[in-house]
């Protein structure tokens, strides 16, 4: 795909995500971005055709700019009548745009998840003005409400800052973060769509180490939701992830340690996951399936300096004595 360094441009102001043609210097501040479409241009996905846009809403904005180089998962539901539980697997697919004309982000969902035809889910347009300054700390968080006058759903963006002195991660040439659809009585609520991306600047094939061993760590984002006749939660996620990239074999290893919080602010221990299989070829993707679930990622920078990657995971945890069933999506972010 190869569509240029990608960094946070920060002002005074803001912070904005974009992509820039120039290498990232590791510095705290940025031209304006400016994405550069690659030579193939990634398919954009196409709605499903059981989503209606309601009347006042401008559907998916011809001038929406230009993806990202990103893989994204997602999970939606509907508590507490818990109908419907909807996994969308990791798949590198263009979800995420940056128009640089007007500094406005677009998220067009790849899948409906749990959403009827009767649901707005086709896109949604974020500009500067939809930063909620209060929340963003280690993120930049967007927050609007939905189109449609009769709709109690909001919007909400929030990507990961680069190049940001204490913040969680210290990321250069990537970044994940997460959009929601959801029912305006929060952002904990249990009703809506969880998409969670891992966006970068794929490492050239020419440039991934053809030999040694690449040890990576940093941190996790997602949501989980059990669903049962004792137990219908939804979890925030967070955690730890460390991989290990063995260049000469083609191999990959990675391992999650997730921590869930539900609605109640009450934390609990998800558990610890592990991946492992051979990459593609060149290691240019990294994939594999296991823990009821997959991974799929891309070494990102000039020289593999960092890893980015989406997951599913299928656990079960224990409420009350008796095993429950959890439903994990996210994404991570690792560097050297």
């Amino acid at each position: 795909m190869g569509r240029g360094n990608m960094r946070v441009h920060q002002s005074a102001v803001l912070v904005l995500l974009g992509l820039v043609a120039a290498c990232g210097n590791g510095d705290n501040s940025s031209p304006s971005p400016s994405p550069t479409p690659s030579s193939t241009t990634t398919p954009t996905p196409t709605p499903s055709s059981s989503i209606s846009v309601p009347p006042g809403c401008p559907g998916i904005p011809a001038d929406k700019g230009q993806p990202f180089d990103q893989i994204v998962t997602g999970i939606g539901a509907a508590y507490p009548s818990g109908d419907r539980l909807v996994v969308y697997n990791p798949t590198e697919v263009s979800a995420l745009y940056y128009n640089a004309s007007n500094d406005a982000y677009v998220f067009i969902e790849p899948d409906p998840l749990y959403f009827t035809s009767a649901d707005y889910s086709g896109s949604s347009i974020l500009t500067p003005s939809d930063i909620d300054a209060a929340n963003s700390n280690d993120t930049v968080q967007y927050r609007k409400n939905s189109c449609s006058p009769s709709s109690n759903y909001q919007h909400s963006l929030e990507i990961y800052k680069q190049n940001s002195s204490g913040s969680t991660i210290h990321l250069t040439y990537s970044s994940i973060g997460t959009y929601l659809f959801f029912n305006n009585s929060g952002l904990t609520t249990s009703s809506g769509n969880a998409f969670h991306f891992a966006i970068g600047s794929p490492t050239p094939q020419g440039s991934i180490p053809s030999s040694g061993l690449g040890s990576f760590s940093g941190t996790l984002i997602g949501r989980g939701y059990t669903r049962s006749n004792i137990s219908s939660v939804t979890y925030d996620l967070s955690g730890t992830v460390t991989t290990q990239v063995d260049y000469d074999a083609k191999t990959f290893k990675t391992q999650l340690h997730i921590t869930g919080v539900d609605t109640s602010n009450k934390s609990i221990d998800l558990g610890t996951f592990s991946f492992d299989n051979v990459g593609d070829p060149g290691l240019s993707r990294l994939k594999a399936d296991g823990n009821g679930g997959s991974v799929l990622g891309f070494l990102s920078g000039p020289a593999a300096q960092e890893l980015v990657f989406s997951f599913t995971i299928k656990s079960q945890i224990t409420v009350d004595g008796v095993p429950v069933d959890i439903q994990m999506a996210g994404s991570a972010a690792e560097t050297k």
